[in-house]
């Protein structure tokens, strides 16, 4: 077991972010993070202040899969697609999950979107088959929901958290 530097929480080793707060954990771990290739493997290391209490503004914000510490860097002002690929979809997500076993963990090929704006972050499900959820609470779909620091969102069975930083 290691513990958490932020919140003092007990995590399993080779955990990458904590489960609570989402602070990084070991500092050696290089990062995948790229929105065009989410194997990249980088040396860029992002600085982590305190999160942010509040919802935005941020300078950064990040979403990461749980399951794998991969991180998706997301600037602000923009809306992103959360899907996965397939051969004959017209339409690719922004971020996609096939990476990480979305077609078994139940990813539509249009499951969300996020849309990071100077004054909130929103998830919206997009009529997917196995929904999407927010700390394990179902969306209704085409309904925008408000996302802050550290929730826990689900697509289908891919579970990843909301960092914002400053």
């Amino acid at each position: 077991m290691i513990k958490c530097p932020v919140c003092n929480m007990d995590m399993l080793e080779g955990t990458i972010y904590c489960l609570d707060c989402g602070a990084r954990l070991h500092s050696s771990v290089k990062i995948a993070a790229t929105l065009d290739n989410p194997y990249a493997q980088t040396d860029r290391q992002p600085s982590y202040p305190s999160p942010q209490a509040t919802i935005l503004p941020a300078q950064e914000i990040y979403l990461v899969v749980l399951e794998t510490g991969q991180v998706f860097t997301l600037p602000c002002e923009d809306e992103y697609i959360i899907g996965r690929t397939s051969d004959d979809q017209p339409i690719f997500p922004e971020i996609d999950l096939t990476p990480f076993d979305g077609y078994k963990g139940g990813v539509s090929r249009l499951h969300a979107t996020i849309k990071a704006r100077e004054s909130s972050v929103t998830v919206t499900d997009l009529g997917s088959t196995n929904g999407t959820r927010v700390n394990n609470v179902r969306l209704e779909p085409n309904d925008p929901h408000q996302i802050k620091h550290g929730d826990i969102i689900t697509f289908g069975k891919i579970k990843t958290r909301m960092l914002f930083y400053k």
